[in-house]
């Protein structure tokens, strides 16, 4: 489908052809990319995009993609994976977001909670670094051991000693590889944390308080076979997690009768008597008065 011009393409044109392994789409003059047009295709390997006409493209659009890699060229100079170089929007840079400053007591668990914005969903690969002062890119010798520091909540647990911590994040598109900008990849702006140690029983220190109900997402994602969704809960909550499969039907729910108030907390699933795919995920949140609901997406690979 290269050189013939294409403009647009028409929503859900590859949703039979599950078995594809590649498309070329370059040297068209395609502007933009309808939203979910590659969702079915996750055994592609090869999506070459290159010489369009790409601006921008919708969040997530590569997100279910779980078998393509970025791209990289062998010694028989076969192509693989994602190219997206030669627009005018490449790099198509992501952008991060390594949250809000936190402030821990000495010994006490710290999850960082990261996010991504752009079109890259689940198509993202982190990394996360000790370094030696805020806005530094100097990495500290001896730096703390951080839990899934390549995905975008890593965790550790805070020194005894008192004192300031800093950590940077960047992020680029994929699942694995090396990205360059040559082929409209590149690792996104740092963004930075500061993570504060302190004994002082302070009202700094108490879990600040949540207003409304929020879906944070879950980690690690894709996963296998477990993952864990995490929720900002402002009141005491019976909560349930439905998983409901590409075809819409009802796979597995997961019942937390009692989740206390509070940022961030966890909902842990275990998925191993399930088959890979992508799976959509609806939380239904029961207070004394209400039910607050939310959704996402996650893909288990096994």
């Amino acid at each position: 489908m290269s050189d013939i011009a294409l403009v647009t393409l028409p929503d859900g044109i590859f949703d039979q052809l599950t078995s594809l392994i590649q498309i070329d789409l370059s040297s068209n003059n395609l502007v933009t990319l309808p939203n979910g047009i590659f969702d079915q295709l996750t055994l592609l390997t090869s999506l070459n995009l290159e010489y369009n006409a790409l601006v921008t493209l919708p969040n997530d659009i590569f997100e279910d993609l779980t078998g393509m890699y970025l791209r990289h060229e062998d010694s028989n100079l076969h192509f693989d994976g994602l190219s997206l170089g030669a627009n005018p929007g490449a790099p198509f840079k992501p952008v991060v977001n390594a949250g809000a400053d936190l402030t821990v007591q000495p010994g006490t668990a710290v999850l960082f909670s990261g996010s991504v914005t752009g079109p890259w969903g689940g198509f993202v690969r982190w990394g996360w670094v000790q370094v030696d002062g805020p806005y530094s890119d100097t990495p500290v010798s001896g730096a703390l051991h951080l839990t899934d520091g390549d995905t975008a909540m890593p965790s550790f647990t805070a020194p005894m000693a008192e004192g300031e911590l800093y950590f940077k994040v960047v992020a680029a598109p994929g699942h694995q590889g090396e990205p360059t900008e040559d082929y409209g990849h590149t690792f996104s702006d740092p963004d930075w944390i500061t993570v504060t140690i302190s004994s002082t029983p302070t009202n700094a220190l108490e879990a600040p308080a949540v207003v409304d109900f929020a879906l944070l997402g879950n980690y690690p994602n894709p996963f296998n076979p477990s993952t864990t969704i995490l929720l900002d809960v402002p009141q005491m909550a019976t909560i349930s997690v439905d998983l409901f499969n590409v075809l819409g039907q009802w796979v597995h729910r997961e019942e937390f009768p009692t989740v206390a108030p509070g940022p961030s907390r966890s909902l842990p699933l275990e998925m191993a008597h399930l088959s890979s795919g992508a799976y959509v995920y609806q939380i239904s949140a029961r207070t004394w008065k209400t039910v607050h609901r939310a959704s996402g997406r996650m893909t288990l690979i096994k």
